[in-house]
C-alpha cells in the first residue's frame, strides 16, 4: 500500500492533469507535469503524458472503445491495435497466432538505453518453452525500441506482418521488459481476466469517464489461462490498485482494490508460476523426434509403414533415390515403397526443432510368392492325396493342426498327406524364407451321406408314413423336421425312419445330420390337402382352405399368392389355417381359370371376422373390371353392414358384422336373381317404409367383365385408388360355377373339418 505522502503527491498529480485535460489545445502535460517513473512501474502504460481521446472503432466486427493518442489507438493501457486489425491473434476466442516453434525472435534498436534490461528479461523466462533468438532473416520479429516520454507498450501476439514493436521507456525495468514481452506472447492483464470480479472490484466512481471503457472488461474475446480458479494477485501482468496519467479521478484512492478493501501492489520482479503455467499452454513444450525404425528391408514392390513416434506434426520426408524408394508421409505415418534393388536414405526433419532422424532402406530382388496347388481336399479314411508347392523359395516348414488325423511328409515341394481319422484338419505351409503361409483344409470323411428320397409328396389323410432309408453315412445321425405340425420323425433303426404326416397339409424339411462325418441331407416334404367331403364338388372352381398356404384344393390348381396377408388361427384355433389382413395394404391376389363372367350363375362363400375401421368402405373379395356393373364384388359399409357391390341396386344387409366375430357368408346368382346367405340361411333386408324385414334377394342382370381373370380377396381391383383394404381375417373361400342350394350351404356352415 502507498503510504500516506505518495498518496498526496497522487492527489497533487491528479489535479494537475485534471487542469490540463480541460484544456482542447493541450493535449499532453507539460514538461515539469511529467508523471514519475515510479508510479509508472507496474501500471504501464503507452505515452503517459499524453492524456489521449475515447473513441470508439470497429475491432474483430463490433464497435470497441479504445483510447487514441495522436494516430495511435490502444487498449488496457500499454496494448496497441490498429482499425484494421487482423483478428487472428493470441488470446481472443479464436485460433491464436502464436510464436512459431516456441521461438521469440527480436532485433535491439542500436540506440535502445541500457540494453541490458533486456537479456535480463529474457532471463525471468526460465521455466517456460519460450526461447529467445536474435533475428537474422527471419520474416517475423520483435523490434525493441526507445522512443522518448512514448512510455511502455507492445502489441498483442505475433502480427505475422514482419517487423513489430515493443517500446520501452528510461523509466522501464526488465519486469517491465517482461510485461510488454508477455503480450507479444498473446497474454492480457490479469485484472481483465473475465472471473475478475470474484476477487476485485473495480472503483469506477474513481475513474475518468475517458478510461472507464478500458477497465469494464474487454468482452469481444476470452482470456487465455490455464489456472481455471484463482485470481493471481502475484502475476507479471498485474497492475496495481493505483491509477495516474488521468486514468484516475483522484489518484490518492485507488481504483482498483480487494474485495475486503484493501489495496495491492504489482510486481515486475518475476513471473509467477501462474504466469508460466499460461505461456506454457500457449506454447506447449516440443517433442524430440523419434522413428519407430531406422532401418528396414524390404523386396521389390513391398511396402511397409513407419511411425514417427513423437515429434511436432510438421515433417518434410524425402527419399535419397527414388529410383529405389519412395517415401509418402501421411499423418505421422511414413509409407515405404521398393522400388528398385539398391540402398537409399529416407530423410525426416522436424520443422519445427529442425531435428533430423534417417531410416535406411535397403531393397532386394523379390522371392517368389509361396503357391500351393490346392486349398481344400476331400478325402476318406486310409486314402493319400498328393499336392504340390508350385512357388516358392525351396524351403517349407509344414504342420498339422490334429496329428491323430494325417500323417505328413514333404519332400522338394511336394506334400504327402495320408488321411488317418474321420475330421477336418488344417495343414499349414510355411515359406521359411517369405514368411508366407498357405493352408490346406482338409475334409477326412468316412462315407458320404445317402439317403433315398430327398423330396416327398403326399395327400393329407388321418395318418400317413413314408419309409425313408439311409443307404450311406456313419451310422450316428440326428434327424429333425423344422415343422412338425406337418411332418414328424419316427426311427425304425440305425438306417432307416418313417416320416409321418396328418391331415394337415403344407411344407416340411426334415435334415438329415452326421454326427461324425459333419454332413447333412434335406427331405423336402409337401403333404397337400384333401378338399373336405362337406364341400361340394360339382362345380366347383377353386377351393383355398388356406391351411399353411394359398393353394386352390380343386383339381383346378387356381392357385393364388399372398401380398402381406399373414396365416392365422381359424374359427377352431388352429394355427396357420386362415389370412389376417392388416387394412393397409394386404391383399390376397391371382388369375383364376374357368371363372364365372358376364350373367352366368355362380356361388361365392367364405368365412370372414372383422373390426369397425374408420373407412367408408372394406372389400371382401371382387373379380371384374373396375366398373360397378362389370365387377363383381362383396364388402362392407362403415356401420357394418355387408353389401354386394357388383352395381348400384345391390344388396345390403343393415346389421353390425364388425363385431370381432366369425360369420359365414355366401352369394348366388342364378342369372336373373343375386341372394346372401349369412350363416347358412338367407339373410333379412328393410325396405324403406316397410317394418317387417325381407329376404336378402334382388333381381338383377350382372355383366361381369373380366380380361385377366385376376381374383383379389382383401381388397379393390389393381388400378383403383380407392383405399377399401379390410381389416380381418378371413378363411375357406369358395367359388363354383353353379348355383348352390340351400342345403348345401347350409351343410357348408354347420361342417368342421
Amino acid at each position: 500500500m502507498k503510504n500516506k505522502f505518495l498518496r498526496l503527491v497522487g492527489l497533487f498529480l491528479a489535479i494537475i492533469l485534471l487542469v490540463v485535460s480541460c484544456k482542447d489545445d493541450e493535449p499532453t502535460q507539460k514538461p515539469e507535469e511529467k508523471i514519475t517513473e515510479k508510479e509508472l512501474v507496474g501500471g504501464e502504460i503507452a505515452s503517459p503524458n499524453e492524456k489521449g481521446k475515447e473513441v470508439t472503432i470497429k475491432f474483430d466486427g463490433k464497435d470497441v472503445k479504445v483510447i487514441k493518442k495522436g494516430n495511435r489507438y490502444f487498449v488496457s493501457g500499454d496494448i496497441l491495435i490498429k482499425k484494421d486489425l487482423d483478428t487472428k491473434g493470441t488470446g481472443f476466442n479464436y485460433q491464436p497466432r502464436k510464436w512459431e516453434n516456441n521461438i521469440f525472435v527480436y532485433k535491439i534498436d542500436p540506440n535502445f538505453p541500457n540494453k541490458e534490461r533486456i537479456y535480463d528479461a529474457f532471463k525471468l523466462f526460465k521455466g517456460t518453452n519460450i526461447k529467445f533468438k536474435e533475428r537474422t532473416d527471419e520474416k517475423n520479429y520483435v523490434l525493441f525500441q526507445y522512443i522518448k516520454d512514448d512510455g511502455c507498450w507492445s502489441r498483442l501476439g505475433m502480427r505475422d506482418r514482419g517487423e513489430q514493436e515493443i517500446v520501452i521507456d528510461n523509466w522501464g525495468t526488465a519486469g517491465t521488459v517482461a510485461h510488454e514481452i508477455c503480450h507479444s506472447l498473446g497474454l492480457w492483464h490479469e485484472q481483465m481476466r473475465p472471473d475478475r470480479d470474484k476477487y476485485i472490484t473495480i472503483n469506477f466512481n474513481n475513474i475518468t469517464e475517458g478510461w472507464k471503457s478500458q477497465y469494464k472488461g474487454l468482452d469481444y474475446h476470452k482470456l487465455i489461462y490455464t489456472n481455471k480458479e484463482g485470481f493471481d494477485f502475484n502475476s507479471i501482468m498485474l497492475y496495481n490498485s493505483w491509477g495516474c496519467c488521468g486514468v484516475a479521478v483522484d489518484e490518492s484512492k485507488p481504483i482498483m482494490t480487494k474485495l475486503d478493501g484493501t489495496t495491492f501492489n504489482s510486481q515486475r520482479e518475476k513471473l509467477s508460476e501462474k504466469d508460466i503455467e499460461t505461456i506454457n499452454y500457449l506454447y506447449p513444450q516440443l517433442s524430440d523426434l523419434t522413428l519407430e525404425k531406422e532401418e528396414v528391408k524390404l523386396e521389390v514392390g513391398q511396402e511397409i509403414n513407419v511411425k514417427i513416434n513423437t515429434g511436432n506434426n510438421n515433417y518434410t520426408v524425402t527419399s535419397s533415390d527414388t529410383k529405389k524408394v519412395i517415401a509418402i508421409n501421411k499423418n505421422g505415418v511414413i509409407k515405404v515403397i521398393a522400388e528398385g534393388e539398391g540402398t537409399a536414405i529416407i530423410a525426416v526433419k522436424d520443422n519445427k526443432t529442425k531435428q533430423t532422424k534417417t531410416i535406411k532402406v535397403v531393397v532386394v530382388a523379390k522371392t517368389p510368392d509361396l503357391v500351393i496347388e490346392k486349398t481344400k481336399v476331400n478325402l476318406e479314411i486310409g486314402k493319400t492325396a498328393i499336392i504340390n508347392i508350385t512357388s516358392g523359395s525351396g524351403n517349407y516348414t509344414i504342420a498339422s493342426s490334429d496329428n491323430k488325423k494325417v500323417t505328413i511328409t514333404e519332400n522338394y515341394g511336394v506334400i504327402t498327406i495320408k488321411a488317418e481319422g474321420e475330421g477336418m484338419v488344417i495343414v499349414t505351409v510355411t515359406d521359411i524364407i517369405t514368411k508366407q503361409t498357405k493352408q490346406v483344409k482338409i475334409s477326412i470323411k468316412s462315407v458320404d451321406l445317402i439317403v433315398s428320397k430327398e423330396e416327398i409328396e403326399v395327400i393329407s389323410n388321418d395318418f400317413t408314413q413314408t419309409l425313408i432309408e439311409i443307404t450311406s453315412g456313419s451310422g450316428d445321425y440326428k434327424i429333425t423336421s423344422d415343422n412338425e405340425d406337418i411332418a414328424n420323425v419316427s426311427i425304425k433303426d440305425i438306417h432307416l425312419f418313417y416320416i409321418e404326416t396328418r391331415k394337415k397339409g403344407g411344407k416340411a424339411v426334415i435334415t438329415v445330420f452326421d454326427n461324425k462325418t459333419r454332413q447333412t441331407k434335406t427331405i423336402k416334404v409337401t403333404v397337400i390337402a384333401k378338399i373336405p367331403k362337406y364341400v361340394p364338388q360339382k362345380g366347383l372352381v377353386a377351393w383355398w382352405s388356406f391351411k399353411g398356404d394359398t393353394k386352390d384344393l380343386s383339381p383346378n390348381k387356381n392357385d393364388i399368392k399372398s401380398y402381406g396377408a399373414t396365416l392365422t388361427e381359424d374359427r377352431e384355433g388352429k394355427s396357420n389355417s386362415a389370412y389376417y389382413f392388416d387394412g393397409k395394404d394386404d391383399y390376397i391376389e391371382g388369375v383364376i381359370k374357368k371363372l364365372p363372367l358376364g350373367s352366368s350363375k355362380r356361388t361365392v362363400s367364405g368365412w370372414f371376422k372383422c373390426k369397425k375401421e374408420s373407412k367408408i368402405y372394406q372389400c371382401l373379395l371382387n373379380y371384374g373390371n373396375l366398373k360397378d356393373k362389370e365387377r363383381f364384388g362383396l364388402g362392407f359399409y362403415s356401420k357394418g353392414y355387408f353389401l354386394t357391390m357388383n352395381e348400384t341396386y345391390g344388396i345390403d344387409i343393415q346389421e353390425n358384422f364388425f363385431d370381432n366375430k366369425w360369420y359365414f357368408f355366401t352369394v348366388t346368382y342364378d342369372g336373373k336373381k343375386m341372394r346372401v346367405y349369412i350363416n347358412g340361411k338367407i339373410g333379412k333386408i328393410r325396405k324403406s317404409g316397410f317394418f317387417e324385414d325381407f329376404d336378402a334377394e334382388v333381381k338383377t342382370q350382372l355383366n361381369t367383365i373380366s380380361y385377366d381373370n385376376k381374383f383379389r380377396i382383401g381388397g379393390r381391383l389393381e388400378g383403383d385408388n380407392k383405399d377399401e383394404f379390410i381389416k380381418g381375417t378371413i378363411d375357406d373361400i369358395g367359388i363354383w360355377n353353379r348355383v348352390l342350394t340351400d342345403e348345401e350351404i347350409l351343410k357348408l356352415y354347420q361342417s368342421k373339418e
